[in-house]
């Protein structure tokens, strides 16, 4: 699936922005070691699948952050033959 890549490269992102982010700060900034995209970034778009991806990474629900790229990756997996 299409949308799988994406969302490895932004589980990627998230991990070495906490590395980057660490190293200059010399503090652990999450318990989750990653930095969420929605930090990272005032606007997240896609299309098609991404638009799947974009609205993971970007929609809180009441108690929770958004999406990791590890959670939207686990959800692809989970339901990709009912999406795609």
């Amino acid at each position: 699936m299409k949308s799988m890549i994406p969302a490895l490269i932004i589980g990627k992102m998230e991990s070495l922005a906490a590395t980057i982010a660490e190293t200059y700060t010399n503090e652990k900034l999450s318990e989750s070691g990653r930095v969420p995209m929605h930090k990272l970034f005032d606007m997240v778009a896609g299309t098609s699948s991404g638009s799947i991806v974009a609205a993971g990474v970007s929609f809180k629900s009441d108690n929770s952050n958004p999406m990791s790229g590890a959670d939207i990756s686990a959800f692809i997996v989970k339901n990709g033959e009912a999406l795609f």
